[in-house]
């Protein structure tokens, strides 16, 4: 019998079409370009993309570097050429100061066109100098930004934010992408549908909108002030490094669970009303005399983790 099954795949196999036989080796159009700006210690970025993998690094010169790559792949390249011609680019400096404005798009497409059969991407490599204004905008990539002092803002669509020692201000909407910042201090507001968030050894103020996701924070050795409002997200808070912790939370149609590990040295000091996993309404209330961390969640569906 199994011959006979041997038999008949090499049948089938030789008598394939040949572009199903093994896959077609992608060939890959690029077109790279690079600008120095002079930066005065006043001014900002602007990135408007489409498609970008964007890495924004810190250096110790006084000037903005910028590389931007753009990239098509098909298993014609031909095609690869022409579609990737239908991006267009600009890499300025705006006004007096260093304003400097940064843009990708697929602008350039012919009316005759109905799909664009190439994966397109750009990626930017930016070296700016530490402390830097940053406005970014993108859909359909990443953003990672590393070593940075100074604010962010921006709209991100399908695209995820990687922030490493940062230090400043930010006001951000993600929309189904994910965000993680690592080492870093944050003051301000961030917005997310459909995302996986991670924060390790964050600190500052802020306040975080999350719906639709996954949220898991690991204190670290500063102090963090977090109000955070999720729907539908599933929570996990990690202070088994035992941090003095503040917390307040309210739940509504989510399940609260607390590890026989959970730091509460104090007993005297925990209030909660929560019974059961079947409760709609329920508050946890944990305050101590000498708080250095705050921590207030409000909660509705989901489910709500402390370790």
């Amino acid at each position: 019998m199994d011959k006979i099954l041997y038999i008949l795949l090499l049948a089938v196999m030789f008598n394939m079409p040949r572009g199903l036989k093994a896959q077609e080796t992608a060939k890959i159009a690029t077109l790279k370009t690079e600008k120095q700006f002079e930066y005065n210690g006043n001014g900002s970025i602007t990135i408007n993309a489409e498609r970008g993998n964007i890495n924004i690094q810190s250096w110790e010169r006084n000037e903005i570097s910028v590389v931007l790559k753009l990239i098509a792949k098909n298993t014609d390249l031909a095609k690869a050429k022409e579609e990737l011609s239908y991006m267009n680019y600009n890499l300025l400096k705006s006004g007096s100061g260093t304003n400097i404005i940064l843009n990708n798009k697929m602008e350039r497409i012919p009316g005759r066109v109905n799909e664009i059969s190439s994966i397109i991407k750009a990626e930017y490599e930016i070296r700016v100098p530490k402390k830097i204004n940053l406005l970014i905008n993108n859909q359909f990539g990443q953003v990672t930004i590393n070593n940075i002092s100074g604010t962010i803002r921006g709209d991100l669509r399908y695209c995820d934010l990687t922030l490493q020692s940062f230090n400043g201000n930010i006001s951000m909407d993600i929309n189904i992408g994910d965000f993680n910042g690592f080492q870093s201090s944050i003051i301000g507001g961030i917005s997310t549908t459909h995302s996986n968030i991670t924060l390790s050894d964050v600190s500052g103020k802020f306040n975080l909108i999350a719906k639709f996701g996954n949220f898991k924070l690991t204190y670290g050795e500063k102090p963090l002030n977090l109000n955070l409002y999720c729907n539908a997200t599933d929570i996990s808070i990690d202070n088994r490094k035992c941090r003095p912790v503040d917390i307040r939370l309210n739940g509504s149609y989510c399940p609260l669970k607390i590890s026989e590990s959970c730091y509460t040295p104090n007993k005297s000091c925990l209030t909660s009303s929560y019974q059961s996993l079947e409760q709609e309404v329920w508050l946890l209330q944990y305050t101590l005399p000498d708080k250095s961390n705050k921590l207030t969640i409000h909660a509705k569906f989901g489910t709500l983790n402390l370790l």
